[in-house]
Order: C-alpha cells, then structure tokens, then sequence
C-alpha cells in the first residue's frame, strides 16, 4: 500500500538522486514494482514515487523536479521491458537503466 507524502518529503528520500519522468513513460520498465510513496494536491494525484537501489523514480503527471533522462533512453529500455514478461530480466533492464541514466549525467 501506498503511503502519502508532499513533494517536499518526496525530494528528501534521495535529493541528488530523483529521475523526472512523465505519466506512462516508464509503464513496463516498473510493471514489477510496486511503488512506496504517493503526492498529490489540489487538482488530485501528482505522481507515484519509486525507490529503488541507485536512484528514486517520480512518474506522473506533474512529478517533481530532477534528473530528465534523454527520451531515448527511456524507450529503449521501455521497449526492451514491453517485449519481456519474465520478472528477473524486467529487474535487470531497471538495474541497467538506472546505471545508464546515472552515467550519462556525470
């Protein structure tokens, strides 16, 4: 189960660590996880936040303020996770996004 929490706390999980990524952008890469947290405000839900062992994952429609991965990177991991329905494979694609996003920003 979910548990709410503001932006605010959100950042304070893993502040130099927190991926910005859009509404679905991520769908089958996460089709395993489960996310931990949950914000939303006045307009309703704003994103499902996911932590994970490199870094924290803020999807949603209005998710909050950090490292933008390069759209391609996205669907190409997206793409290889759509095509897979094993859980461990699906778990090292994210493992392997993860290492990839982090690099590209160093």
């Amino acid at each position: 189960m979910k548990t709410r929490i503001t932006l605010r706390d959100g950042r304070n999980i893993n502040s130099n660590k927190i991926l910005e990524i859009g509404y679905c952008e991520l769908q089958n890469l996460l089709k395993f996880e489960t996310p931990q947290y949950y914000s939303s405000g006045v307009y309703g839900w704003s994103c499902d936040w996911y932590v994970l062992s490199r870094c924290t994952i803020c999807m949603g429609y209005r998710p909050v303020r950090g490292i933008r991965p390069d759209y391609d990177i996205i669907e190409k991991f997206d793409s290889l996770a759509r095509e897979s329905n094993d859980p461990m494979e699906v778990k090292d694609l994210l493992d392997r996004f993860q290492c990839e996003v982090l690099e590209s920003i160093k």
